[in-house]
């Protein structure tokens, strides 16, 4: 308390000097005493420490970790959607980051501060290797030899990243020492998740989807399945728009829309070329934050192609060379605002890769979709998509002007797929609490009273006591042995009547 004395006493000589300007005089006298009486201002600084002390101890110690360079700048508008919630509710917020990648995709105001380790790549290298990982993979290495090893060049840069954050023995004592309450963890490699284990406190699983994408194998993905298991609790990037139904456990929070806004009025040249379209209205073309444009001319013609003979506007997110024959309909873009586009009434189709976050924007503003599926959980969203009716999926070893051009029209032209898409926007947008409430309100209960209460039973039972291996082998014994038995009584009986027929023959 006594920190703060000097600042109201500060306070007041700075009231009394302002007094005496007013006054125009240098006789007038002027105390603490004068400005406020020492009994109410003693009231003030001690309402003003208690203020000040119940704003700290209100706020828990959050830590953030994203030790892993792979990963896509669509993942961290989810994570500092919720960490700005966190922050904005008075927690603080740390994040554990490289100091290539840095505080990439956290705006200010989404964390307290960031603990930096040495990267031993460059940012533009982490970009280029996770640009062949993704881009490369999808579309242009079609040998297995080439696709392993542009996997296990991505592998070798997860693992790197890991070996990185475990080699600063300052830093991690830095987080060991450190008082941290709970932990926020995306489960795209394991290095995260055994950190948290190595601090030794509660913490939160964020996935982009129903599952969490993996390239673990055999031991080590038990193992680290076993680590997840132990999360108090686990958010998912779903809603019942985009989801089918299934038995969700009590620690499992969907919170799908989490960064699905209103949309907003488009630039001025952006909003005129739409408005341009007339009753046909546009067609969105992007596919997604990880892979800017198509890898080769003849992908990119395919589609400029069947561009050109729609009756649509086109816009499309291309950061490569013009296609050849692209036609006045069609405006490409280094960039897009995607939800603004989504929301204008005009935006009749939305061609897409698959990723969470664009699916759950055209969800909610009812836009039917073309998928190209690329890789991890995206074919899962397409599968979705197509089964609810609300657009239909391309197999991306199949893209040809027909299969492109057969689909765009199904889904312009059948209007079934516009009113499923609406349908399921009514029931994406329909909650009783908007989804980083939702976030923040279950993290912070759980931060109050636990995990315990929320962990199903089953996450503690091993594989027999789970499908009740020892109980099924109980009862195979137990009907064998009764089988047994019924076996000698039914023989005991059948010899006992075969002996009484051969005694009756004899006596006859």
């Amino acid at each position: 308390m006594t920190d703060f004395v000097p600042c109201i006493d500060r306070l007041f000589n700075t009231c009394c000097i302002g007094q005496q300007r007013f006054n125009m005089t240098k006789k007038a006298s002027c105390t603490k005493d004068t400005i406020m009486p020492g009994e109410t201002r003693k009231k003030i600084l001690f309402l003003t420490y208690l203020s000040l002390w119940t704003v700290h101890c209100s706020g828990s110690n959050i830590i953030l970790l994203t030790a892993n360079s792979v990963s896509s700048p669509s993942h961290y508008m989810v994570l500092s959607t919720i960490t700005g919630g966190l922050v904005a509710n008075g927690h603080n917020v740390t994040i554990v980051t490289n100091d290539a990648k840095g505080t990439y995709g956290f705006p200010n105001g989404t964390y307290s501060q960031a603990l930096t380790f040495k990267a031993s790549y460059t940012k533009e290298e982490m970009e280029e290797k996770q640009r062949r990982l993704f881009q490369e993979i999808t579309f242009e290495l079609q040998g297995k030899i080439e696709k392993f090893k542009c996997i296990a060049d991505g592998m070798n840069l997860i693992f790197n990243s890991c070996l990185d954050f475990w080699r600063d023995v300052q830093l991690l004592a830095k987080v060991k020492k450190s008082s941290f309450d709970f932990a926020l963890v995306f489960p795209f490699s394991s290095c995260d998740i055994l950190m948290v284990h190595y601090i030794n406190i509660p913490f939160a699983v964020l996935f982009p989807s129903v599952r969490a994408p993996t390239f673990h194998e055999g031991y080590i993905e038990k193992s680290i399945k076993e680590l997840y298991s132990h999360a108090s609790l686990y958010l998912a990037h779903v809603s019942l728009g985009s989801d089918f139904p299934r038995p969700y456990t009590q620690n499992f929070i969907p919170i799908g829309g989490l960064i699905t806004q209103p949309s907003k009025r488009l630039p001025k040249e952006l909003e005129e070329f739409v408005e341009g379209s007339g009753d046909h209205g546009v067609i969105v073309f992007t596919l997604g934050s990880v892979i800017k444009s198509l890898p080769n001319n003849d992908l990119a013609n395919i589609f400029a192609r069947v561009f050109r003979k729609l009756p649509q506007r086109v816009i499309w997110r291309h950061n490569s060379d013009q296609p050849e024959n692209l036609s006045n309909n069609t405006k490409l873009l280094k960039w897009l605002p995607q939800n603004d586009l989504l929301g204008h009434p005009k935006t009749r189709l939305l061609i897409y890769h698959g990723g969470s976050n664009g699916v759950l924007e055209a969800i909610s503003h009812g836009v039917p979709m073309v998928i190209i599926p690329m890789f991890v959980d995206q074919f899962t969203h397409a599968a979705r998509v197509q089964k609810k009716g609300m657009g239909l999926m391309i197999d991306k070893a199949n893209i040809t002007e027909e299969s492109v051009m057969a689909a765009v029209q199904e889904v312009l032209n059948n209007p079934s797929y516009k009113e499923r898409a609406q349908l399921f926007s009514d029931i994406h947008n329909d909650l009783p609490m908007k989804p980083l409430e939702r976030a923040v309100y279950w993290i912070e209960h759980v931060m109050k009273f636990g995990g315990a209460h929320l962990r199903p039973r089953s996450a503690d039972m091993n594989f027999i006591e789970l499908y009740m291996i020892d109980v099924a082998i109980f009862l195979i014994i137990v009907s064998a042995i009764g089988l047994y038995v019924d076996y000698l009584i039914l023989s005991k009986l059948f010899r006992m009547c075969c002996k009484t027929d051969k005694e009756k023959q004899k006596s006859e």
